[in-house]
């Protein structure tokens, strides 16, 4: 439980929030439109950000990303071209509720879903890092050289 309250103190700043909501309405916008990514967006956004302060340049492109990836839904439910890759499953069961008419309600549900599966995966990853981290630190020459081989392995399969 400290760690996750340790996660959450540099949340409860006012300019952090702020950026954090600034970030999420530009990732909105930016995953509504069909052709730009959610990770072009971030990677723009880190040359902009890279003589910030950590903790300010970190919220906006968490906002970025995760508003990015709800963005995407938007163009997905109403007109079934996926705005972000993470969007395509939505599409599939999204546009045909909004032909029936029932388009408020697949935002509806959308949105709230994406809430809380980010806070899931936001409470996951404070969790778990400290745990993979120190994992990670042990590794060798060979284990990376492993760890590449199964990734060149699995982009055959």
């Amino acid at each position: 439980m400290e760690i996750i309250q340790q996660f959450l103190i540099p949340f409860l700043d006012w300019e952090l929030l702020l950026l954090v909501a600034a970030g999420t309405l530009a990732g909105i916008f930016i995953g509504a439109i069909p052709g730009l990514s959610v990770t072009m967006a971030v990677a723009l956004l880190l040359s902009l950000t890279y003589s910030w302060d950590l903790l300010p340049a970190l919220a906006l492109m968490l906002g970025v990303y995760y508003g990015g990836v709800y963005g995407g839904s938007r163009a997905a439910i109403l007109v079934n071209i996926p705005g972000s890759p993470a969007s395509v499953a939505t599409a599939l069961d999204g546009y045909p509720m909004s032909q029936k008419g029932e388009a408020g309600l697949a935002l509806f549900l959308t949105t709230i879903f994406s809430f809380v599966g980010g806070l899931v995966g936001v409470i996951v990853l404070a969790t778990a890092a400290p745990i993979v981290a120190s994992f990670a630190v042990q590794f060798a020459n060979r284990d990376y050289f492993l760890l590449a081989l199964l990734g060149f392995c699995s982009l055959v399969i």
